[in-house]
């Protein structure tokens, strides 16, 4: 999706089932590292949409390395 941030977050999250799965969480996360602030805001309210709020505030805090590793060992 080159445009994400023209989609609804909820509505990206209802057509999901309002979760993610491993490789989508990877996906966002590497989307939200290299996206422009509003590509950014709109991962965020995304997650936050669903609930992962800690996931935001890793990305939020730019500890993209940090989540990374946390969807590896734990997801």
């Amino acid at each position: 999706m080159a445009s994400f941030e023209k989609t609804d977050f909820h509505d990206y999250n209802k057509k999901n089932g309002y979760g993610l799965t491993k490789a989508q969480l990877k996906m966002w996360t590497l989307r939200h590292q290299s996206g422009t602030p509003e590509q950014k805001r709109w991962i965020e309210k995304m997650l936050n949409d669903i609930n992962f709020h800690h996931e935001c505030s890793l990305l939020a805090w730019g500890k993209y390395d940090e989540l990374l590793k946390e969807i590896e060992e734990e997801w």
